[in-house]
């Protein structure tokens, strides 16, 4: 599945993306608000086979390779994916953009486009986002496309800040 932006292409993972996929779980000023560090190669790795197996559900979700649309430039992935508490009108929305594009508006653009997206989807009724607290940057597109902070603690351990967005009422 392809969605689009004004300067953006968002294109579901497909195991042609994996060194694609692990350039960004391997990268440390990626991974710093994320996990805290670079991934290594088989953590990576075990990241992609799950990313492929959520894409193959075929069921709306999924993790999708960014590209530029001008230039067809590879600038990170994007996520909307069920999160782990299973609730099936609950979806978490995630982006890892490499630093050269940070603060060009790509994660907003990325943001608003997921939002649409999932609004499309019946069953979908919120998306939850979950940061660390001192991704400032993340935090502000957050709420700037109407998501609301709703608890801080530790998320697997590491410090976290969890937002969301309601968009339908069940």
């Amino acid at each position: 599945m392809l969605l689009t932006t004004e300067r953006l292409l968002l294109d579901k993972f497909t195991l042609e993306g994996r060194d694609r996929f692990m350039a960004v779980y391997m990268n440390g000023q990626v991974m710093k608000y994320i996990t805290g560090r670079a991934l290594t190669s088989e953590e990576a790795d075990t990241r992609f086979l799950k990313a492929i197996e959520i894409n193959n559900l075929d069921n709306g979700t999924g993790y999708y390779s960014v590209y530029t649309k001008e230039g067809n430039k590879y600038i990170g992935l994007a996520k909307l994916v069920p999160p782990d508490l299973q609730d099936p009108s609950c979806l978490e929305l995630g982006f890892c953009l490499f630093p050269e594009f940070w603060g060009k508006g790509f994660a907003g653009e990325i943001t608003k486009e997921l939002i649409r997206y999932a609004g499309t989807l019946n069953s979908v009724s919120q998306l939850i986002a979950i940061i660390d607290p001192a991704n400032e940057a993340s935090a502000k597109v957050l709420i700037k496309n109407g998501f609301v902070l709703t608890a801080t603690g530790e998320y697997y351990g590491l410090p976290s800040a969890t937002y969301i967005i309601i968009f339908k009422i069940s």
